[in-house]
């Protein structure tokens, strides 16, 4: 029990991992700030402003969990099919190397 999970937190400590956060509103990313200067971990994340498909992976390879701004918050259904593909392209091009995680009511 608790000796498992003192071992299991020592090793998580002495592995970091680089965290990257981003959105494409500004407004957003000021909440999102405060949230995790709240939380004491704005240290520990890099968070910018930008459109999803600009990034750039940061590693050669590492963990991607998006929320696309799409799909059920699109107003069309043309835009949908249009965006799949080029998300698609942008993992494959830009984060060959990673896991991705897509959360979408979509699919």
């Amino acid at each position: 029990g608790h000796l498992r999970e003192a071992s299991r937190l020592k090793q998580l400590a002495e592995v970091p991992a680089a965290i990257y956060a981003s959105d494409h509103n500004p407004a957003t990313v000021k909440i999102a700030q405060r949230t995790f200067q709240g939380a004491g971990v704005a240290v520990d994340i890099r968070l910018r402003q930008r459109e999803m498909l600009a990034l750039e992976a940061p590693a050669e390879q590492g963990v991607l969990m998006i929320n696309p701004p799409y799909g059920v918050r699109l107003s069309r259904p043309e835009e949908l099919d249009a965006f799949y593909p080029q998300l698609g392209d942008w993992l494959k091009q830009r984060f060959s190397g990673w896991r991705a995680y897509i959360f979408t009511g979509d699919l």
